[in-house]
């Protein structure tokens, strides 16, 4: 797949799955993405292109995102 497909794909699931674009780049922060919020949203926006590594790290973070384990324990209460 070449990086327009790869980013047009990824734009549309976001939307489809109704994925909150700063909860996202929150969770690709967390496994060593190293673009910041501005050059996700301009990706996004497809304004720039993201290099191949954080474009894959972006898909991981929305696919975690997407997972059910994830989606219950983002929204488990904070009893702590």
């Amino acid at each position: 797949m070449d990086d327009i497909d790869q980013r047009a794909e990824f734009v549309q699931m976001t939307k489809d799955e109704g994925l909150d674009l700063h909860e996202l780049w929150v969770v690709y922060k967390t496994i060593s993405g190293t673009a910041t919020i501005a050059d996700v949203s301009l990706y996004w926006g497809k304004m720039i292109m993201l290099p191949q590594s954080e474009r894959d790290l972006l898909w991981l973070a929305a696919s975690r995102m997407r997972d059910p384990f994830f989606r219950h324990f983002k929204s488990a209460p904070d009893d702590a």
